[in-house]
């Protein structure tokens, strides 16, 4: 009995690490790539897609450490995991989130943002935040990785309007889309 619990112990704990980011605690993106075809199987009304680009991440790491900024993005992970579930949120890249929403009210989705901005801000955290929905018709199978595409790029206009609003010129930065 022993072994057979320890075998299921180190098989939970398997699962685990093979699911989830250490670091931040949200689903990984090989958890995230698993899972996508799921969201487009489990609709009825809609599907929600909050895509999340930590802004100054580099430069915090610069600055005050790599421990500050893992404090940053353990802190985004908590708050969005806090307002869209642990299942469904996913640390994609290095300061990169999306999460989903199955069914969920349209109307609630830019509070929601501006709620979760706000209180990042407390703590002098500035996300870019991007999102997409799509409304589904009577048994139709749509392409998650199009929402996902479209949210992304709503995310990419809010990053610009953040770094245009603080003066900062980013145009030589490759890691920002034309």
């Amino acid at each position: 009995m022993s072994i057979k619990m320890k075998a299921l112990s180190q098989s939970r704990q398997i699962e685990f690490l093979s699911q989830t980011d250490l670091l931040t605690g949200a689903k990984n993106r090989n958890h995230y790539e698993n899972q996508l075809i799921r969201y487009s199987q489990m609709c009825n009304t809609n599907l929600i897609c909050v895509y999340a680009d930590v802004n100054g991440l580099h430069e915090m790491n610069n600055t005050q450490g790599h421990q500050a900024g893992d404090m940053m993005l353990q802190e985004v992970a908590r708050v969005m995991q806090q307002r869209f579930g642990s299942d469904d949120t996913f640390r994609i890249g290095g300061d990169e989130f999306v999460c989903f929403r199955v069914d969920g009210r349209l109307e609630n989705i830019p509070a929601e943002i501006d709620q979760m901005s706000q209180e990042l801000k407390k703590k002098n955290y500035h996300v870019s935040f991007g999102y997409a929905v799509h409304e589904m018709n009577q048994d139709e199978l749509f392409d998650v990785y199009e929402i996902v595409k479209e949210a992304e790029g709503n995310m990419f206009d809010a990053k610009k309007e953040y770094y245009r609003e603080m003066g900062i010129n980013r145009t030589d930065r490759h890691d920002m889309q034309p």
